[in-house]
């Protein structure tokens, strides 16, 4: 089938060949014809299955989870981020992994326990606070870098009582200071905002971010050192008239004007699924990919088939049709 429509093996081999798939011309007008067509069919409201009193979208095998967002195997979880299997967390941003009580986290999983404020703490840590880069460690406050620490204030070791009382001390001071329970402050990231995947859920100009006070930084390539650059409208348009020595080439993008290469091992992908050099600057492609994805706020509407109100990824101004899951299901069985 193409474009929904039977054909005969025949005619399927005819007309796939007619499109010139294996050119960069034909791949992007068949991609803008594809687009074209997806369009004028219906659409889940969001892409989510298997789940009970959850909502989100890219959510599965869920329960009790509500505003979660590229996650799995959730259970009484909301507002979480590309984690998967975790239970009762709230404002946690990736990895998962068998995790419970993980609150206003960032990067960290794998048997993680009651864990506030930390961030990129991997592997059987539990009851941590405005902790970072800790491993197997248990009831530590303020640290980083530790390994099977327990007990530690500012990676100083105290007994089990001292711990106690200076944390005490330590969590009224930050109550004080309107402190304690806010996440780490922003001047911590040692990333710019356009450097993180908050630009992929939270896109921001570099004007509206410098001015919620987070930092920007302009992409910055080394000359690469080759034998020539060619800019990427020059290149062969069939991955079959593309040399060898493309790899000892900079390509400049026809979108940004940044040079990138293509690696040798890149070649041997393009070559074996008969597909065409790309013309744009990796992190232009990647971004481009992730427009094409819906995203995390969910509006109402209404079903295109039933009228019934739902809450979707599109928004209402969308041209996409967006029907209910039971009138989607209808439909496409």
């Amino acid at each position: 089938m193409i474009l929904n429509k039977q054909l005969t093996k025949e005619e399927y081999e005819k007309q796939k060949a007619a499109l010139k798939l294996n050119t960069y011309d034909g791949l992007q007008a068949m991609r803008k014809r594809a687009d074209d067509f997806f369009r004028t069919q219906p659409h889940k409201p969001v892409q989510n299955e298997h789940n009970q009193n959850s909502a989100g979208n890219h959510l599965y095998d869920s329960k009790d989870s509500i505003d979660c967002y590229d996650c799995k195997d959730l259970e009484d979880c909301v507002r979480c981020a590309r984690v998967f299997s975790a239970k009762s967390c709230m404002d946690y941003n990736s990895w998962g992994d068998k995790a419970e009580l993980v609150y206003q986290t960032s990067s960290s999983g794998d048997n993680a326990y009651n864990l506030k404020f930390c961030t990129t703490c991997t592997t059987g840590n539990s009851n941590l606070e405005y902790c970072a880069h800790c491993t197997g460690c248990s009831d530590c406050f303020g640290c980083i870098g530790a390994r099977k620490k327990k007990f530690c204030i500012l990676n100083k070791q105290y007994s089990e009582s001292e711990f106690k009382t200076l944390r005490s001390r330590l969590i009224d001071h930050m109550r004080k200071t309107s402190e304690w329970g806010e996440y780490f402050p922003k001047h911590f990231c040692p990333f710019a905002f356009n450097e993180t995947i908050a630009m992929e859920y939270f896109p921001l100009t570099k004007s509206e971010a410098l001015k919620r006070g987070y930092t920007w930084r302009e992409p910055s390539d080394e000359k690469p050192n080759v034998k020539k650059v060619i800019p990427a409208e020059k290149l062969p348009l069939s991955i079959a008239d593309v040399p060898d020595d493309v790899t000892d080439w900079a390509v400049t993008c026809i979108a940004t004007g940044r040079l990138f290469r293509i690696i040798k091992q890149e070649l041997a992908f393009y070559r074996q699924m008969d597909l065409p050099l790309p013309r744009k600057h990796p992190d232009v492609r990647h971004d481009e990919r992730i427009a094409r994805r819906s995203g995390i706020k969910l509006y109402p509407r209404s079903c295109g088939q039933c009228g019934r109100e739902i809450r979707t990824t599109y928004g209402p101004d969308r041209p996409e049709i967006v029907y209910c899951e039971e009138c989607y299901l209808k439909e496409v069985y």
